[in-house]
Order: C-alpha cells, then structure tokens, then sequence
C-alpha cells in the first residue's frame, strides 16, 4: 500500500524530465551566445554600409566621368601619334635584314680576298725562297766590291 499515483497532476509524472530539460536549454543557450547571428549579421552589415558609403564618397559625379574619359583619350590618341612617328623614323624588317646580309656578303668577299693575299705571300716567301734572296744579295754585293764570287756559282759577263 504504499504505492503512490504517478500521474496526479501534481508535477510527480515529470521528474525526470525537468533535468533533462534544462541541460537541453542550457545547451541552446550556451551555444547561442557562442554563435549568436545577430550580432555577426549586425556587424557584416556595419562592414558591407561602411564599404557602400566609401564607394559613394568614391564615385565621381556623370561630368568629372566625362571629363576623364576625354582625357583619356587625348592621352591615348597623343601616344598613338607618338608611336606613328616613331614607326615612320624606322626601316622595315625586309629592308633591315636585306642590308645585313649585303654586308655580310661584302665581308665575305673582303675575307676570300685576304685570304687569297695570305697564299699568295706564304706561297712566295717560304724559308727557301728567303735564302735564296738573301744569298743573292750578298752576291750582288761582292760583285758590286769587286770581290771573287763565291764557289760554285756561274759568273756573268
């Protein structure tokens, strides 16, 4: 007899459910002030106004935009002008490489030529050659002193 009614009304059917409850709302609570979007969308949209009114203080007026875009294009078409000017002092590609190889074969030409002169004085002027000259120097000199000829050589009347 000592069994009591659960379900009365007076709140007794409900124990245990009250502590689980209120950890479930300390949790939520917890969590919101962690997470807690209003403040965070209220400082993006601080952040997003801030940016919009600098971009406002930013913009230029229809006429200054005018202003700027005749300047512009004064600016563009002086340089443009400039690079005309430019490009007219300047030979063409063609005529520049035809030139560079008219004097490539000119020192081509000038090269053959020097190199045909080495031959020929390397080819005259060999260490026997140069003897030979040499020895008939110093004949022509004893001729010339009234000195015998040297052995062995013809003499000439």
């Amino acid at each position: 007899m000592t069994e009591t009614a659960k379900t009365n009304g007076n709140g007794n059917g409900y124990g245990k459910f009250l502590p689980v409850g209120s950890i479930i709302l300390a949790l939520t609570g917890l969590f919101w002030s962690v997470a807690n979007p209003r403040d965070d969308i209220k400082q993006i949209k601080q952040e997003l106004q801030a940016e919009i009114d600098q971009l406002n203080r930013d913009r230029l007026t229809l006429a200054e935009q005018h202003e700027y875009a005749l300047r512009e294009d004064r600016d563009t078409d002086r340089v443009e002008g400039e690079l005309t000017a430019m490009r007219a002092k300047f030979a063409p590609r063609e005529e520049l490489d035809q030139h560079w190889r008219a004097q490539l074969d000119w020192t081509n030409v000038l090269r053959d030529q020097v190199s045909a002169l080495l031959k020929e004085v390397n080819g005259s002027w060999d260490i026997g050659k140069q003897l030979d000259n040499l020895q008939n120097e110093i004949d022509d000199m004893r001729n010339y002193r009234g000195l015998p000829p040297r052995p062995g050589v013809a003499t000439t009347p």
